[in-house]
């Protein structure tokens, strides 16, 4: 519920869309009085290509591991819970509940079947993330009519991508050395973006905007396509894109 946080104190309305059942009890529990003022809404469902059931990969060592992908639900050789979860297209889910200001999607593994559903719809958000899981994503984003970009390093308390900073060791491990003294202090101080949210979006999130090409080009620097390799093993990126 980190990125719910935020919004909410931003004064957001927020629908969270969550798969896993027990995660979504826990947040019930926790946002008991946005939930009850109706700031926060709760939708326990997955999303997917279709509206179905499917196994859905609940991994025990980390919540954000879970997944659809049976291969991402047990990465790292750790064990995970099977359960069944109906899903819907996420355009199903904006005709339902509206077209929201910013959609934030990252579901592992998922997030290009999220934008595959909303090729084409009547209207779009008018700022949209995802995990930059594919380069698949950027031309999806594209297809949409968005037409700038940022790549945002969630590891290094994000920023924009800068291919030199990746490639120096020296930078990555005494950012790692920071991201785990902030993981331990956030359970005790208030950070305005905890170390592992979404943090900021739209026009709070650093950098310029580039064009389709530019972040394109900036995806395969940093990325070996063809074995999924980055520069380093520390960081991940979320795609920003606005109209």
């Amino acid at each position: 519920g980190e990125d719910a946080i935020h919004y909410l104190r931003k004064g957001y309305r927020v629908i969270g869309i969550e798969a896993n059942p027990l995660l979504v009890k826990e947040a019930s529990v926790k946002f008991t009085k946005a939930i009850a003022s109706k700031q926060l809404q709760l939708v326990n469902i997955g999303i997917a290509e279709e509206e179905c059931i499917l196994p859905f990969y609940c991994n025990q060592h980390l919540s954000e591991w879970s997944s659809f992908n049976k291969d991402l639900g047990y990465r790292m050789n750790t064990t995970a819970t099977v359960i069944d979860v109906a899903t819907k297209r996420l355009s199903s889910l904006f005709d339902e509940y509206g077209v929201p200001y910013y959609l934030k999607i990252d579901i592992e593994g998922y997030d290009a079947i999220c934008l595959e559903t909303l090729v084409g719809y009547k209207a779009y958000p008018v700022y949209i993330s995802c995990e930059a899981s594919s380069p698949k994503c950027i031309d999806l984003l594209v297809d949409m009519g968005y037409t700038h970009f940022k790549l945002i390093n969630q590891f290094r308390n994000f920023k924009q991508l800068d291919i030199a900073w990746e490639k120096n060791k020296t930078f990555t491990y005494i950012q790692n050395k920071k991201n785990r003294l902030k993981l331990r202090l956030q359970h005790y101080l208030p950070f305005k973006y905890s170390f592992g949210s979404s943090g900021p979006f739209g026009e709070e999130t650093d950098g310029d905007w580039l064009t389709a090409e530019q972040v394109n080009t900036a995806y395969h620097q940093y990325y070996d396509v063809v074995s999924g390799h980055g520069l380093n093993k520390f960081s991940w990126f979320d795609i920003h894109a606005k109209k």
